[in-house]
């Protein structure tokens, strides 16, 4: 297998775990690849998959600040991601994810794990791309 392969798979992985509300699993997953990651587009892209992931997991404890806080710094790390992951419909998540900061910023924990926005992929294998 090689690095390039390992990186998708990975990335797919964390974005599995991520739609099934696994959000910690989702964030260790993208966390060995940000901690790897040279160029700074894509350490940025996966600083905001993590930050999201993480908004969500403080969302699901009640704990309104982190849920909060996260939650807005993840969409402009997101964008990096948009000319890089042409296979993830982003524009659709980062949009997903700005609707719901009044709900996060108000303490309002009235959204279960499965209504919460889920990461959407073109219907075609993941794009294979340098090795970051």
């Amino acid at each position: 297998m090689t690095t390039a392969t390992a990186y998708e798979e990975t990335l797919e992985q964390g974005i599995d775990f991520f739609n099934e509300g696994k959000f910690f699993e989702a964030h260790e997953a993208w966390e060995r690849l940000w901690l790897n990651a040279v160029q700074p587009q894509e350490k940025q892209f996966l600083q905001g998959l993590i930050m999201a992931a993480g908004s969500f997991l403080h969302y699901m404890k009640r704990e309104c600040r982190g849920a909060s806080v996260l939650l807005s710094k993840s969409v402009p790390l997101l964008k990096r991601g948009t000319t890089t992951h042409p296979e993830i419909r982003l524009a659709d998540f980062m949009r997903e994810l700005e609707e719901l900061g009044n709900t996060f910023d108000r303490c309002s924990f009235n959204l279960l794990a499965s209504e919460l926005p889920r990461i959407e992929t073109h219907r075609r294998p993941f794009v294979q791309r340098q090795v970051y």
